[in-house]
C-alpha cells in the first residue's frame, strides 16, 4: 500500500481544521444575527430609571394581631403576622413609600360579627406620591387585607396578604358593590395587588375584578367567583403543571396563585414544568442596610416563550411568581442596555443554564430579577388628554416602564427626585 505524501496530509489537516472555523464562524455569526435582530425588533416605546432598593425593614406594630397575648403565639399567628410583613415588603417594592400602621392599629378580623378578611391599616409617608384622597376620608390610607381564616385548626397555609391603595382604595370605598356594599363586604378581599393587563388597570377581588381603562373614563366592577379556579384546580393537575425537579411546595403554590389570579387572564398554553436556574455564586444587593441574597430564579414559560412567570430566589423577598411578557420579556431575553443602566457591570456568576434559561439570566444580570407585575402608574394632576396611567415593573435594579406618551416624562422627575 502507498503512503500519502506528507505535504498531503498535512494539507488535508489545514483543509479540515479550516472547514471546522468556517462552520463555526458561521454559526456564531447566525447567532448575533439572531440577536442583533431581537435588540432591533425591541420596541423602542421603553424606558429604565435606576432606582436603588428601598429600605424592606419592618416598623414594629406591622402585623401585630389583636388581642393576641405572647402565651397565646402559635403556628396559625406566626404565618398570618408572616403574610403582613411579606405583603409589606411587596407594597415597598412596588414603589409604594409606607411609615407603619396607621397609630395603633392592629391586625383584625373584618366585619368583626361575621369576619371575611383579615385587615390592617398602614399609612403612606410624607410626601408619596400616592397620597391623595380617597372615599374612606382618608387620604393617607394603605388598606393590607387577605382571606379570613379561624383559628379553629391551629394552623393556616397559603396565607397571603395584598394591599387596596391609591385609584383602587377610592373605588373600594364606593358603594357599588354586592348588595350596594362597599369595602370587603361589597367587593370582597384582594387576590392580587394592582397589575397592569392588556391595556387596563386590574385589581382581583374574591366576588369579581375592578377595571379602570387607561383614560380613565370607565370604571367596572364585574361580579364573578374569582377564587374558584385556584379552589378547583386538583393536587394532580396542580402537582404536574407546577411541580418540577426538587421545587418546593411554597414555590409551586406561589406559581400556582399566579397562574390562578394574573396569567388565567390569557391564553396560556404551557411549555413544562417550572424550571429553576441557580447562580455559581449569589447576587448580593442592598436594601437600606439589609443585604439581599439573590441565589437564582424560578420560571415557567408559556406559549413558546412569549409569556412566562418568574419567582426571584432569595430569603429575604416575597415568595411570589411575577409575569414577564410583551416588550419588557422581549428586552430581557435580547439583552440590550437601555440609558439608565449602560455604566452599570452586570450581575456575574451565571453557570449551569443554557438556552431560554440562560438568555433570561443574561438579561436579568443587566437588570435584576423581576420584583412585581407589571403595576399602573397613576398620573395624578395630568392633561385630560393624557392616560390616566403608565405601566411599569419592579426590577431589582430600577423601573421598566412602557413609555405610551408626554406623561412619562412627568413620573420619570418623579422618581429622579
Amino acid at each position: 500500500m502507498l503512503k500519502q505524501p506528507f505535504c498531503l496530509k498535512k494539507a488535508k489537516i489545514v483543509f479540515f481544521v479550516l472547514l471546522v472555523c468556517i462552520i463555526v464562524i458561521t454559526f456564531a455569526q447566525c447567532q448575533n444575527t439572531a440577536v442583533n435582530q431581537s435588540v432591533l425588533e425591541t420596541p423602542e416605546d421603553l424606558s429604565f430609571i435606576f432606582q436603588a432598593l428601598p429600605d424592606i425593614s419592618i416598623p414594629f406594630g406591622v402585623g401585630i394581631i389583636s388581642g393576641i397575648s405572647e402565651d397565646e403565639t402559635t403556628t396559625f399567628y406566626t404565618l398570618l403576622e408572616k403574610a403582613f410583613h411579606e405583603a409589606y415588603i411587596q407594597t415597598l417594592l412596588q414603589g409604594i413609600d409606607l411609615a407603619g400602621t396607621m397609630g395603633s392599629d392592629y391586625v383584625d378580623a373584618w366585619p368583626r360579627n361575621e369576619p371575611l378578611s383579615w385587615s390592617q391599616n398602614w399609612i403612606h409617608s410624607e410626601g408619596s406620591q400616592e397620597f391623595v384622597q380617597n372615599s374612606w376620608g382618608m387620604p393617607n390610607l394603605v388598606l393590607a387585607l387577605g382571606k379570613y381564616n379561624s383559628n379553629s385548626g391551629g394552623e393556616i397555609s397559603n396565607t397571603m396578604i395584598f394591599t387596596v391603595s391609591g385609584q383602587f382604595l377610592e373605588l373600594y370605598g364606593r358603594s357599588a358593590g354586592y348588595n350596594r356594599a362597599n369595602g370587603v363586604v361589597g367587593y370582597g378581599y384582594p387576590l392580587e395587588d394592582a397589575y397592569v393587563l392588556q391595556g387596563t388597570a386590574v385589581q382581583r377581588f374574591n366576588r369579581g375584578r375592578m377595571i379602570i381603562d387607561a383614560e380613565g373614563s370607565r370604571f367596572s366592577f364585574q361580579f364573578d367567583a374569582m377564587n374558584s379556579m385556584l379552589e378547583n384546580l386538583n393536587p394532580e393537575e396542580k402537582n404536574r403543571q407546577f411541580s418540577g425537579n426538587n421545587i418546593p411546595e411554597e414555590v409551586s403554590n406561589a406559581f400556582a396563585h399566579s397562574w390562578a389570579f394574573i396569567f388565567s387572564e390569557q391564553d396560556g398554553e404551557s411549555d413544562g414544568p417550572v424550571i429553576r436556574v441557580a447562580f455559581s455564586r449569589p447576587w448580593i444587593l442592598y436594601a437600606g442596610e439589609e443585604q439581599i441574597t439573590i441565589n437564582g430564579f424560578y420560571y415557567k414559560s408559556y406559549n413558546r416563550g412569549k409569556d412566562i412567570l418568574v419567582l426571584t430566589d432569595s430569603p429575604q423577598l416575597p415568595c411570589r411568581a411575577y409575569y414577564l411578557g410583551g416588550s419588557i420579556l422581549q428586552l430581557i431575553l435580547s439583552r440590550r442596555r437601555l440609558p439608565g443602566i449602560l455604566l452599570e457591570r452586570p450581575l456575574g456568576g451565571i453557570t449551569g443554564s443554557s438556552g431560554f434559561g440562560r438568555s433570561l439570566a443574561e438579561g436579568f444580570a443587566i437588570y435584576g430579577p423581576p420584583l412585581s407585575n407589571p403595576l399602573p402608574r397613576f398620573n395624578e394632576g395630568g392633561e385630560s388628554s393624557e392616560p390616566l396611567f403608565l405601566e411599569t415593573q419592579r426590577f431589582a435594579r430600577g423601573w421598566i416602564s412602557v413609555r405610551a406618551d408626554s406623561a412619562y416624562e412627568e413620573i420619570q422627575e418623579e422618581y429622579e427626585e
